[in-house]
């Protein structure tokens, strides 16, 4: 999988401005996060780092990684994501909805 930046996402002058616009919470309601482990937009390590330190603060984020699935390819025809976002904010609603898989 080629990368879109060749840059190091975590260090210099680019993760710095990445820092100042983190959407950090803290967040009212139950968030479902998701991602394609081949996403070329947005390293899944990234994300997991995101996810890992928001729920170390105290977040309640439901995290689905998705094998295989680029940045768009989660959205493509045959993706389960659609139907497990669908599933999860009908959940979310009737307040059934799981609200965390931090771990």
């Amino acid at each position: 999988m080629k990368s879109l930046f060749s840059a190091d996402l975590g260090e210099g002058a680019l993760a710095d401005r990445l820092r100042q616009n983190l959407a950090s919470g803290p967040f009212q309601g139950k968030v479902f996060i998701a991602q394609g482990t081949a996403d070329e937009v947005i390293p899944i390590s990234l994300q997991r780092r995101f996810v890992a330190d928001r729920c170390a603060a105290g977040q309640r984020i439901y995290f689905r990684e998705y094998p295989g699935r680029t940045h768009m390819g989660i959205l493509a025809a045959g993706s389960p994501f659609p139907a497990d976002l669908v599933g999860w904010t009908r959940q979310a609603f009737a307040g059934t909805a799981k609200a965390s898989n931090c771990r």
